[in-house]
């Protein structure tokens, strides 16, 4: 068990390759899927632009006591990435596309700290973040 977060491709484009009667889209995480009656099946990596496992349940909470101790007691802030790491595992969650950018803000003040623990979660996050603005689709945990 982890924490685990995809991208998925531009549903759009899909669908302009695809067809749109042999897919469908899931209008909050943008995941383009092949409709029950068509014929067509698409592998993972035709529909997932960029996937990144951000920790196990062990190392989520570890950087959660991190954040916690930065920011004295955890609660005196609402961030985008204290709710990625509010569990070890939430699929369905998403950040939306509207949320880039107070995510941007926090990993520039997470980088600033050079934590060593945390290079691999940030990194990771900085990757998501990139394709989710490329693909105009949002980063879902799954």
């Amino acid at each position: 068990m982890g924490l685990d977060a995809v991208v998925y491709r531009n549903a759009a484009a899909l669908v302009r390759t695809y067809g749109e009667d042999a897919l469908l889209t899931d209008p909050v995480t943008g995941e383009a899927y092949t409709n029950a009656t068509s014929s067509l099946k698409l592998p993972r990596d035709v529909t997932v632009a960029e996937s990144r496992r951000l920790g196990n349940i062990a190392e989520i909470g570890h950087i959660r006591d991190l954040l916690a101790r930065r920011t004295g007691d955890g609660h005196g802030q609402e961030s985008v990435v204290a709710n990625i790491v509010s569990s070890g595992s939430h699929a369905g969650d998403v950040i939306t596309l509207e949320e880039l950018p107070q995510l941007d803000r926090e990993l520039i003040q997470l980088e600033a700290e050079n934590l060593p623990e945390l290079k691999p979660f940030v990194e990771s996050l900085r990757a998501l973040v990139s394709v989710a603005r490329q693909e105009a689709s949002p980063i879902v945990f799954v």
